[in-house]
């Protein structure tokens, strides 16, 4: 059957069917019914498809303007192509109202079935709506595939942060969840992040009679400060010099055009950012290739041989250049990033890595401690808990100055460098200083100093085969930290621990096969324990959702930057972020299956934009309302406030009056008699006055009455 006109939109299209459908005889069978239903499911199933492109290839809702026509056009010979109809409008409310519940329901409905989950939690500043945006991330055990995932949530807006307005917004966003199942606040340092969690605690023990698992702050936040603490405390401004280089020829053509010129290079210094000290690695590195020919661009620039750069860039840069260990100094602070760089990269996974954390930590550790650490205190350190109680700024408990391990490269540069004995001691000391603060910040800050974190080890297949008496008396500590916040059930503890000593006994050779670089641990513990270890396999699943960091939640920041325009609504932010998490967990578009529930919730998805702008609508006559209502109330105010004003004047001008004629019958005085009477007509004057108030004081509480009532 035909269609006789080319129509915009899915209720046009209908209307057409049924237009022909009149004209038209009825259908013979069953048979064109079921097509016509077919081709109607087709056209929704292209709009879906487009509209998931749209999001996730971050194109704006204008770009869908005018797509029905084209396509029709790329397509004569399509029916599809004749009925779609996805403009810019209708790609919008598509996804802020169908898209978005459906995606939205179905995480909803996984979280409820799950066992527990972890809240992730950060805030950004959104530059375009000038708000601070608070992202929310879930972590569980996902049912199809098996296995633990990491999920976008919610985003919410805020002005102001404290501790109390992260709480309430938390709760707000989380209203629709168990929140009894939430087992972890994953977050990073901020001592409003920490106070928070205290009252997070403390409502969740007061309403649900549960807590979460205290397990500290994000672990990456802790590298990253700890490498900007050794810096620091080197003194050798190395985020100046960074900063320089990458400010002196930032949007500046001429500066750019002017160092190709002297130098007859082609690249530039990299973008520093500041508080991601370990990722700068490119940086530092660029910094060192290029040292060279910035020194010859400088002393051009001195010479008047190219324009002179007038900026403090420029001038931070000369005091740079007059330091002959500038070089040596990058290249060891290079050595201390690519010692920290691999746990950061491997921690940036969303895999369940929690059970590794002490281990390599520790690791990480040993390896900065073994560059200043004599080898005798080390040796004698054997476990973390030594190493947090080490006494790191024992002189004796170090290597000499000329010991201290700089790094090969840094050596070479010393060498090479013209300066006296002094200068390289001084040198070497510094180094120290760089490596004493970053490892003592390590070891102050990172979850490592909370007794669950360590225990955790003890589900470490590595650590089971190794350190099967160790991992006992850490997973019975574990099992009481769960008792602890009412996440398992004291009768439960014993068969829970039963299970995890028979597995260290059976399970030997399955445990030594485990490779961390080749299995994931949720996989590996789904396989071994499922079927044969069903109350330890309960408590594993529970804890394989506890996080490692929050690579997850500022990884979502960068999608944010992506979606990011001016004029986005909040709830469009929030919309564009659920498909694309759903779309990328499902692994592409392709893998999305349009099952009729995706297609009635797109299909009411104009319904319940409809019910959005309704109910915008009636908050904006109510906000109005307030507003009018407030300003009543603040003429109200003003009017008794004056009222009081007025009657204590009438009172003072009428005491003051009989007193002048009280004196004047005393001594028959007629000035005091003039001005008794002066004073009696303004109280007559101010009375009317007052009069006057009364009736429009009764008057705007008439109108706020009817406002009220309205």
């Amino acid at each position: 059957m035909k269609a006789t006109t080319a129509h915009s939109t899915m209720r046009n299209y209908l209307t057409a069917v049924a237009f022909e459908q009149r004209i038209e005889p009825a259908p013979s069978s069953s048979s064109d019914v079921s097509s016509l239903c077919k081709a109607h499911e087709c056209v929704t199933d292209a709009e879906i498809l487009w509209t998931l492109k749209m999001v996730t290839s971050h194109y704006s809702y204008n770009s869908s303007a005018h797509t029905g026509e084209l396509f029709k056009k790329m397509f004569p010979d399509s029916e599809i192509a004749k009925s779609f109809s996805c403009g810019e409008r209708k790609s919008a409310y598509v996804v802020c109202h169908g898209l978005r519940p459906f995606f939205l329901s179905c995480l909803q409905r996984e979280l409820e079935q799950s066992d527990g989950y972890t809240v992730l939690f950060d805030e950004s500043l959104n530059d375009c709506l000038q708000k601070k945006q608070m992202d929310i991330h879930l972590r569980y055990w996902s049912t199809m595939p098996e296995r633990v995932t990491t999920r976008y949530y919610t985003s919410v807006f805020m002005g102001h942060s404290t501790a109390e307005d992260l709480k309430q917004k938390l709760l707000a966003a989380l209203a629709d969840l168990p929140l009894a199942k939430a087992v972890q606040l994953s977050m990073d340092g901020p001592n409003v992040n920490l106070k928070c969690f205290r009252e997070m605690q403390e409502y969740l023990q007061q309403n649900h009679q549960v807590q979460c698992l205290d397990l500290g702050t994000c672990g990456l936040h802790t590298i990253h400060n700890a490498y900007r603490a050794g810096a620091v405390a080197s003194k050798w401004g190395i985020e100046n010099l960074l900063s320089s280089l990458s400010a002196i020829f930032h949007d500046a053509p001429a500066r750019r055009e002017d160092f190709t010129t002297v130098t007859g290079q082609m690249s530039f210094p990299l973008n520093f950012v500041a508080h991601r000290w370990v990722e700068n690695v490119v940086v530092i590195e660029r910094a060192i290739a290029l040292w060279g020919d910035v020194k010859r661009y400088v002393e051009c620039a001195k010479k008047k041989e190219v324009n002179l750069p007038k900026c403090a860039s420029f001038t931070q840069l000369c005091e740079f250049c007059q330091d002959p260990l500038l070089l040596a100094k990058l290249n060891f602070a290079l050595g201390i990033a690519m010692v920290l760089k691999p746990f950061l990269t491997e921690y940036q996974m969303d895999k369940p890595l929690m059970f590794f954390l002490k281990r390599d930590v520790e690791c990480l550790v040993r390896k900065l401690l073994a560059r200043f650490m004599k080898c005798s205190v080390l040796s004698a350190s054997t476990g973390i808990v030594s190493l947090l109680k080490m006494d790191l700024v024992n002189p004796n408990n170090h290597v000499s100055s000329e010991n201290v391990d700089i790094g090969h490269a840094a050596e070479e540069m010393v060498k090479a460098a013209k300066v006296s004995a002094k200068d390289v001691f001084a040198f070497r000391m510094q180094c120290k200083q760089f490596l004493i603060s970053t490892t003592k910040k390590i070891l102050q800050k990172s979850p490592l100093t909370y007794h669950l974190v360590r225990s955790l080890s003890s589900l470490d297949p590595r650590q089971m085969t190794s350190k099967p008496d160790e991992c006992l008396g850490g997973f019975r500590k574990v099992l009481d930290a769960l008792i602890a916040v009412r996440r398992l059930g004291e009768h439960e503890r014993d068969s829970v621990l039963g299970e995890y000593t028979e597995l260290l006994q059976e399970k030997k050779h399955n445990l030594r096969q485990f490779d961390k670089h080749s299995f994931s641990l949720d996989e590996f513990y789904l396989e071994l324990l499922k079927v044969d270890y069903k109350h330890l396999w309960k408590v594993v699943r529970l804890l394989l959702v506890l996080s490692h960091g929050q690579a997850a939640v500022e990884r979502g920041f960068s999608v944010n930057r992506q979606v990011s325009v001016e004029n986005l609504k909040e709830i469009s932010y929030v919309s564009q972020r659920i498909v694309y998490d759903a779309v990328s967990k499902a692994g592409g578009i392709l893998n999305i299956v349009i099952t009729k529930e995706l297609r009635r919730s797109v299909l009411a998805a104009h319904n319940r934009y409809r019910t959005y702008l309704e109910g915008k609508k009636k908050e904006a006559i109510e906000q109005s309302k307030a507003s009018k209502r407030g300003h009543i109330e603040e003429e109200i105010h003003g009017m008794k406030m004056k009222r009081r004003r007025l009657e204590a004047t009438i009172a003072d001008l009428t005491a003051c009056a009989d007193n002048y004629a009280e004196r004047a019958e005393a001594t028959s005085d007629i000035t005091f008699i003039v001005k008794s009477n002066s004073l009696r007509k303004t109280a007559k004057e101010k009375t009317l006055e007052l009069a006057e108030i009364d009736d429009k004081l009764k008057g705007k509480l008439q109108e706020l009455n009817h406002e009220s009532t309205v």
